[in-house]
């Protein structure tokens, strides 16, 4: 059980630093597939760097390194923060002008990057490079933006929290390793498995070694459980084996004691009255034959033993009672842990800037309600909504207020929706309103009231006036064998284009083919 344990706690820690990486990641998305960053990385937006990157990004983000870089490897703009020492430093591996092979201004999908782990002058650094594309993911690319978070003691402990698990993380690549870890760490790389080592009787050791972005060792990850069930079962086993002892060697003095004897009628009255206490159960009831001899001398014994019996008994009723409660806790830990990984498994499906089930939580879903009505032959409805005038504010008020405008529209969006509908970030500046079982009319009833809470969105004096509203686009099919889950979403896109022509208007797509 203990191991078992050890090796979910292992599990648990890598998958969240993991995490960490892809919130990371799909943050690194939101900058870099921008207009203003594309126009930017083109030499288009001058006053781009003074609006964009200030301090807040950093410190308000939580972000260590903020860098953009043209095609040929030259840096535009951008800095690095040390958060230890709440200045901004210059590392090698990020040079003014990097090799135009690096695998860091190279990524072969727009949407997932280049993401992971690498080594720098100050330690491991969680890394995300995305290429700069315009607000509908479109090229040709123009750079690369790049976002990373060094993995200090500061992260760790706070992964550590997340878990429950006393987590260390050691650097492999830093030179100061003792040749114990390095050994561990070349035993875990030949086949990327966990190791569990019984470090004391007191707990025991998770390790797992995890590779950086080039696919070499980097990190030792160990994990310390305590080891509460094997203490708590040791010591039962041994009072349990003494008391037996004990019980053994009083039984044995007291048969030879009777071997001594000569009167039958006082053995008969000693046995008829020591099973008279073992039916009855009774403990506290004693052996009423009193003799000076041989026999009454076995009287005693009897009677002592059933004392020590009674008292060990009582000792042992306790221990159980302590072992109990110790059960209980651990299951009330398992339970929180049961609980942090629900919760852990929800950020990992959840839209970082608004809270709203992102992209990967939303095509899951659509698919099953696909599925669901395909098999069922109900309707199933999707609308796309686009912040119309989001440019401007990023334009004119700067990306934070950019991200601060598209949190209140997915607020007042999740108040106005219905309970059964599922609200999405999709990218960028679009949302996604997902429908089951619902048709046509319906469906255009719920976005209205979408486009309504909206339009009736007040930024407050900071918006400098400009009204923030919505343009939608709704599709309903019901799903045949013939349809896709992706077919529904282009054609939901298709009756947005036609709503962006107005804006602030919901449209429903109608099929023109004759």
């Amino acid at each position: 059980m203990e191991q078992a344990e050890a090796q979910k706690d292992v599990t648990r820690c890598q998958a969240a630093i993991l995490r960490e990486v892809d919130a990371l990641n799909t943050f690194t998305g939101d900058w870099s597939n921008w207009d203003d960053t594309y126009d930017f990385a083109q030499g288009k937006m001058p006053d781009y760097v003074e609006r964009n990157f200030t301090d807040e990004l950093y410190t308000g983000s939580n972000l260590d390194l903020v860098l953009i870089y043209d095609l040929k490897g030259n840096r535009l703009a951008g800095s690095i923060y040390h958060p230890e020492a709440e200045e901004f430093i210059q590392l090698g591996r990020f040079p003014e002008k990097m090799a135009e092979d690096d695998v860091l201004l190279h990524a072969s999908d727009a949407m997932e990057g280049q993401k992971g782990i690498i080594q720098t002058s100050m330690g491991p650094m969680m890394i995300a490079s995305r290429p700069v594309l315009t607000n509908e993911v479109k090229g040709p690319a123009v750079g690369s933006l790049m976002m990373g978070r060094f993995l200090n003691a500061a992260r760790t402990n706070r992964l550590s929290a997340q878990t429950a698990v006393s987590l260390t993380v050691w650097n492999l690549q830093s030179g100061a390793m003792p040749q114990e870890k390095l050994d561990i760490a070349a035993e875990l790389l030949s086949d990327d498995a966990v190791r569990i080592h019984v470090a004391s009787d007191d707990h025991l050791d998770g390790y797992k070694a995890l590779r950086d972005l080039k696919g070499d060792p980097l990190l030792l990850m160990r994990a310390e459980l305590p080891r509460d069930i094997s203490k708590r079962g040791h010591s039962v086993v041994l009072f349990a084996n003494a008391v037996a002892i004990g019980g053994s060697a009083v039984m044995l003095i007291a048969l030879l004691g009777l071997l001594r004897g000569t009167v039958v009628h006082p053995i008969l009255r000693i046995a008829e009255e020591t099973a008279t206490i073992e039916k009855s159960g009774d403990l506290s009831k004693r052996i009423g034959l009193r003799r000076k001899d041989e026999l009454g001398q076995l009287s005693q014994q009897f009677n002592s033993l059933l004392a020590t019996i009674e008292e060990n008994s009582a000792h042992l009723t306790t221990t159980n009672h302590l072992l109990e409660a110790e059960i209980q806790q651990r299951e009330e830990i398992d339970q929180a842990l049961r609980k942090a990984n629900e919760q852990l498994e929800a950020l990992a499906s959840t839209d970082e800037l608004t809270g709203l089930a992102n992209r990967r939580s939303l095509m899951s879903l659509l698919k099953h309600d696909f599925e669901r009505g395909r098999r069922d032959g109900t309707p199933l409805s999707l609308a796309i909504i686009d912040v119309d005038n989001l440019k401007q504010l990023n334009d004119e008020l700067g990306h934070v207020f950019g991200d601060t405008a598209l949190r209140a529209v997915a607020l007042a969006m999740t108040e106005a929706a219905r309970a059964s509908d599922i609200l999405a970030r999709y990218a960028g500046d679009e949302y996604v309103l997902l429908m089951p079982n619902t048709n046509s009319e319906h469906a255009v009833k719920a976005a209205n009231r979408l486009r309504q809470a909206v339009n009736e969105l007040d930024l407050g004096t900071d918006a400098h006036g400009i009204k923030t509203t919505v343009s939608i686009g709704v599709h309903t099919a019901v799903p045949s064998a013939d349809d896709s889950a992706e077919a529904l979403l282009r054609l939901a896109d298709k009756a947005l284009y036609q709503a962006k022509q107005t804006r602030n208007t919901v449209c429903v797509y109608r099929d023109e083919t004759p």
